[in-house]
């Protein structure tokens, strides 16, 4: 049995059921305890990708992660917004308790260059969490940003009008919104079987103006 241990211990992308092989310092806390409870870890994998398909940016996104963006900047690194659909409405991130002056917004004038934009700002150790929307992406494209976000060891988080049937994301979220209520859906959580819904409440946000 030790020597299996050790066999196992070896290979640390190994999938064993009910364990993470992340450390748990590589994870930070979601903020709603209801989402950590279905999440290996109990929070957010640093140095992974995220996908949330939302089918109407800037409703709520934002609020799912307000947690994790005022944890990331307790931290001393940045937010960075990456080509959003909208306008971030600074009051609101502002009330929410999020410092402007960690918030960088970048905006690729030729729409092609925004990979390449995205690659350095998470290979950036600086950078704690990068947000996108992307219209399309591929899964060359995905690889490639998984990789760039495991050598900065931040956040990448993909906002998805439909996700793809094969994907390196860690985590695939999908909100919904009824009744006024923002359900979040738990889709796939590499590392464990757990799939769930879960309600945060109304899908007011200060995301956009």
């Amino acid at each position: 049995m030790d020597r299996l241990e050790r066999l196992l211990a070896d290979c640390p992308t190994l999938f064993r059921g009910g364990r993470t092989s992340t450390p748990a310092s590589a994870f930070r806390p979601t903020g709603h305890p209801e989402l950590d409870a279905l999440l290996p870890g109990g929070g957010w994998p640093m140095g992974r990708l995220i996908e949330i398909q939302t089918p109407t940016p800037g409703l709520a996104e934002i609020r799912l992660l307000l947690p994790a963006l005022r944890q990331i900047q307790a931290e001393g690194r940045w937010i960075i917004w990456a080509a959003p659909p909208y306008r971030p409405y600074t009051p609101g991130l502002t009330q929410a308790g999020l410092d402007l002056s960690r918030i960088l917004c970048v905006d690729p004038v030729v729409p092609a260059d925004l990979w390449w934009c995205l690659e350095k700002l998470l290979r950036h150790p600086a950078c704690g969490i990068v947000m996108t929307w992307p219209a399309h992406c591929d899964a060359t494209i995905l690889r490639r940003l998984q990789l760039a976000v495991e050598a900065g060891g931040g956040l990448g988080i993909l906002f998805l009008r439909q996700t793809m049937a094969h994907s390196p994301a860690a985590v695939r979220l999908e909100l919904a919104y009824r009744a006024d209520a923002l359900w979040v859906h738990v889709n796939k959580a590499r590392g464990s079987w757990k799939q769930g819904c879960i309600q945060l409440g109304r899908a007011d946000a200060p995301a956009r103006s």
